[in-house]
């Protein structure tokens, strides 16, 4: 009896030794393996950047330059496309309008800029970023108070919003919203 039982604790011991070596070959197999991902995701890495930088230095810099430059066009400002809503045209910090440039701000580019200015004055959010489909509190930031800060901004900014109930902007959750709003009104009032 005793003779047999040495023998099963001698097939267990064989059982267990096949079977550290089967984990050992597992986790040298894994390990591998991952060298061989990271190396090749490194390699992926250098080829995409160096890529990224040859396109960063042959692309235009901007559509502006683009349009100056293929296109002919001096004043980009007064470029503007056929049946495409002025808010949809690309922008650029080179075409600008100043809150203070106020005459007739009826063209839809010029309602849009000054908009897209006076909410990056009390947001302190550069004009480039603002994304007209954020949500005004959730997405800017902009509480019940800057609000209404920004939409008398607005209001002094532009004229023919004057005589306008603003509760009608209150409403209105992005700022694209409030740009197509605005240039309904001003639209009306001429």
């Amino acid at each position: 009896m005793a003779e047999a039982n040495s023998e099963w604790i001698l097939a267990f011991q064989r059982l267990q030794e096949t079977i550290l070596t089967a984990q050992q070959n597992f986790h040298k197999t894994l390990l591998e393996s991952n060298q061989q991902f990271f190396a090749l995701a490194s390699q992926c890495s250098s080829q995409l950047a160096g890529r990224l930088q040859e396109i960063q230095t042959t692309a235009p810099v901007s559509p502006v330059q683009v349009a100056k430059s293929e296109l002919g066009v001096s004043d980009v400002t007064t470029f503007k496309m056929p049946d495409v809503p002025a808010f949809l045209l690309p922008f650029s910090s080179e075409n600008q309008v100043s809150p203070a440039d106020n005459g007739a701000a009826s063209d839809h580019a010029s309602i849009r800029m000054i908009v897209l200015n006076i909410v990056s004055e009390k947001t302190g959010y550069p004009v480039d970023v603002l994304d007209l489909e954020l949500d005004i509190e959730s997405g800017l930031g902009i509480d019940s108070i800057k609000r209404i800060e920004i939409l008398s901004k607005i209001q002094e900014s532009l004229p023919q919003l004057s005589s306008h109930d603003p509760n009608t902007l209150g409403e209105l959750n992005t700022l694209g919203s409030w740009i197509i709003k605005i240039e309904e009104i001003a639209d009306f009032c001429k």
